[in-house]
């Protein structure tokens, strides 16, 4: 079976003993010279060769592309979380932090009242690590 190449690509032919390199844009093989390969128009004529090359020719794009559909996906759920975020607020909802880990979703007051659970930590390990603090370095005997 011959092999299939793009129109413009360089390759090695097998003619009797000798190896060739032949450019697609400078020579065309003659009758009884003709390459292994096959022409556009024989691609084109030939449903089972056309499928063969738009599979061939797709998996070669699904390869190089693979990084790119994986930022762009990224980036679509990120989008998509932001999107989510807006309309939980319009509802009256809100992603908070799951006590277990993670990110979960509840109401407003659920929100703020863990923001002000972690303002009051902050205040709290301020005041106990400032030297001018009552009590700071005191012992109690």
């Amino acid at each position: 079976m011959r092999q299939i190449y793009p129109r413009g690509s360089t390759r090695l032919l097998m003619n009797k003993d000798t190896e060739t390199e032949i450019d697609n844009n400078e020579q065309t093989p003659t009758k009884n010279d003709e390459p292994d390969t096959y022409s556009w128009e024989e691609l084109q004529a030939d449903p089972e060769l056309s499928q063969l090359e738009r599979n061939a020719a797709t998996q070669r794009r699904n390869s190089m592309l693979l990084p790119q559909r994986i930022s762009k996906a990224a980036g679509v759920l990120a989008w998509g979380f932001v999107i989510v975020g807006f309309i939980l607020n319009t509802l009256g909802y809100a992603y908070i932090a799951d006590p277990s880990g993670g990110i979960g979703i509840g109401t407003l007051n659920e929100r703020d009242f863990q923001r002000e659970l972690v303002r009051s930590s902050r205040t709290v390990e301020k005041l106990d690590t400032t030297p001018n603090s009552i009590g700071y370095g005191v012992q109690n005997k």
